[in-house]
Order: C-alpha cells, then structure tokens, then sequence
C-alpha cells in the first residue's frame, strides 16, 4: 500500500490536459502527455496561456473549428515533443507564418488546411501528409521536410526565406 502510494508519487501516470477559455497554467508529468487546444468560436488557447509539458513524449494537438483564428505564436510552451495541426482553414498568422521556431518539437505534423504557412524549428520535422490540404504550403525553417498532396497544382514553397535543415520530400500523388 506505501509502496504503491509512493510509486504513484514518484512516477505518476500520463495525463491528458485540455485547455480552458480561462487563463491556464498546464503541467505535465514525466511520462507521455497529451495537450488539447481549439482555436476558434469559444477557443481555448490564448496568448497568456503557458505549458510546461514535462519530460516523456508529449502531444500537442491543436485544432482550429472555424478556420478563421489566427495561430497562436506567442504562447509559453515547453517540453512538447510532437504538434498536431488540423484547421478548416489556414493554418497561419493571419496570412503570415504559424511561427513555431522558438518550440523544438520533433515532429510537426500538419493533416488538413486550406493553405499552410509555417515557420518550424530546425530541430523539427515537418510533415503535410495529407489530401485534405487543398491550398498552397509555405514552409521555412525544419528539419527534414516531407509534402505529401493528391493534387499536383497545389504551389509548395519550401525554404523562401530559410532552408530546412535536413532532406525535402515533396509527392503529388
């Protein structure tokens, strides 16, 4: 019984956190965490929001319900591992870069859009790996890049301002 107590103590499970509308101030723990952000009509991540996600392999998921929110790129997170993204719009600031730099995620993955402008780190992995982006993709900055669309006259711009720093990978299939 102690000893379960102090397992639970010592090594605690991994937890899914959700933001709020409120002001948040999300922790999370040394095993693999998931992070939940909406953007849009009622969103939940804001500015003032931060996240320290803790060791392990954590996801951020963001998702963007109305397509018209400008991506958050000032937000205090730490500690993420692998970023999500799916919009019923843009995924951008506003028209500019969904600035990502300053978060060494490992992977950035990217599964549906209208059109995609994004700013990553260089120690982040970039993928566009599905047929539901249906505009043009601009990225600078990544690791190794890789685009996979359906449809051949979508314009992908890789590396505009600065290059990846690993392999491209573009497909239209």
């Amino acid at each position: 019984e102690l000893g379960a107590a102090y397992e639970a103590l010592a090594n605690p499970a991994a937890v899914t956190l959700d933001f709020t509308t409120g002001v948040d101030v999300l922790v999370g723990t040394a095993n693999d965490d998931t992070v939940n952000a909406v953007l849009g009509a009622g969103g939940a991540l804001s500015v003032v929001d931060t996240l320290d996600a803790g060791l392990g392999n954590d996801t951020l998921n963001i998702t963007d319900i109305t397509g018209a929110t400008a991506m958050i790129n000032t937000i205090n997170i730490t500690g993420i591992d692998v970023v999500n993204v799916r919009s019923v719009g843009d995924v951008s600031n506003a028209g500019a870069a969904f600035d990502l730099s300053d978060l060494a995620a490992g992977t950035v993955n990217i599964t549906q859009a209208t059109n995609v402008v994004l700013s990553a780190n260089a120690a982040s992995d970039v993928n566009i790996t599905s047929t539901a982006v249906t505009g043009n993709i601009t990225i600078d900055g990544g690791d190794a890049v890789t685009v996979n669309t359906d449809d051949a006259t979508i314009s992908v711009a890789i590396g505009g301002t600065t290059g990846p720093a690993g392999a491209i990978d573009v497909t239209h299939s």
